[in-house]
């Protein structure tokens, strides 16, 4: 029940136990960290402590009204608890981009202009908090320079990048970093929760790479299957296979869902790369069913080719909250490959 409840990251828990015990909460946090690794559910248990009817030492009961509203309203679509908002990329009217446009934050700042409703202190969460651009951070920025104290407002921004914030807002917040989650707790939840079988557990595990909400993600689809047929087209590709690489670009590309899976996939891929190249199997590698085809991957591909190819996959993924072209940017990642074995 209440903190104990959320074991994933106890540094965080801490840390915000502590807080709570001393009355000395901050007006604003950023949570910082790889997605998946519990950054909302810690602030929902934030605003649940903040509002508990039962608190004691710094928990949440999880039973009173407010825990249970506050719980039931971790959804963004499924909020209708007037006290807890949520900030999130792309639900502004007529908006299409994944981004938090600056009227949006304008409105939420003249919502907040009133204390709250029925809480002792509203939480304001804001998700993916990166993608806002330089005019809806200073538009936040201006509320944050507001006296807040008697709104009774805690700000909670979610993010994966936080070196995307202004040092103006990062300065005014107090940051917490959430860790990666150990392999061996993502296979026992995997093992638990979806029954999957030793060997594959450890597998997906590896691959969410530290993130618990990535590795349920995995769970649900067929990733095991589609690691194989993928690294069948990589190996084509990488051998000078144009019409393979088309070929795959022009499949994944055509969802982003997809896409963005295959890239996270790549970062992966590149780094066992890198550690075969460097220690054999020693390395610490992720994909350790895969021990043939990085030792013929290594024999084609030089170190530094794999690190600039990292950093293409990188790039992709910055640019994905854009509704980059998928296909077009994977033919670019192919490309030098394949004009390097045509000029051989």
């Amino acid at each position: 029940m209440g903190w104990s409840s959320f074991d994933i990251q106890p540094q965080v828990v801490s840390i915000l136990r502590r807080a709570m015990n001393s009355g000395r909460t901050g007006h604003a946090y950023i949570f910082s960290g790889l997605a998946g690794t519990g950054k909302l559910e810690a602030a929902i248990r934030l605003a649940m402590s903040l509002n508990c009817e039962t608190m004691r030492d710094g928990d949440h009961c999880e039973q009173c009204r407010s825990c249970s509203m506050i719980w039931k309203g971790s959804n963004p679509a499924e909020n209708n608890y007037p006290d807890l908002l949520h900030l999130v990329p792309g639900e502004w009217e007529k908006q299409k981009s994944y981004t938090i446009v600056m009227d949006a934050v304008r409105a939420m700042s003249a919502s907040i202009k009133s204390a709250p409703i029925s809480a002792r202190r509203r939480m304001v969460i804001i998700h993916d908090a990166d993608v806002m651009n330089e005019d809806s951070q200073n538009a936040f920025l201006k509320t944050l320079e507001e006296p807040l104290e008697g709104l009774r407002t805690t700000f909670v921004l979610l993010t994966t990048r936080p070196d995307k914030l202004l040092p103006t807002i990062r300065s005014r917040c107090q940051e917490i970093k959430f860790r990666r989650i150990a392999p061996e707790r993502i296979k026992a939840m995997l093992s638990s929760e979806y029954e999957i079988p030793g060997e594959g557990a450890a597998i997906l595990a590896a691959l969410s790479d530290g993130s618990m909400g990535k590795a349920r993600e995995l769970a649900k689809g067929d990733l095991l299957n589609e690691r194989r047929e993928w690294l069948q087209a990589l190996d084509a590709a990488y051998g000078g296979d144009a019409e393979t690489a088309m070929k795959l670009a022009e499949e994944i590309g055509s969802s982003r869902e997809t896409f963005e899976r295959f890239l996270e996939f790549l970062l992966l891929w590149h780094r066992d790369l890198l550690a075969y190249a460097g220690a054999g199997e020693d390395g610490h590698i992720i994909n350790l069913d895969m021990l043939e085809t990085l030792r013929r991957q290594t024999g084609i591909l030089s170190q530094q080719t794999v690190m600039t190819q990292m950093e293409k996959v990188q790039e992709m993924l910055d640019y994905l909250p854009v509704n980059i072209r998928g296909d077009l940017a994977l033919l670019d990642f192919f490309a030098p490959l394949l004009n390097r074995r045509k000029n051989r």
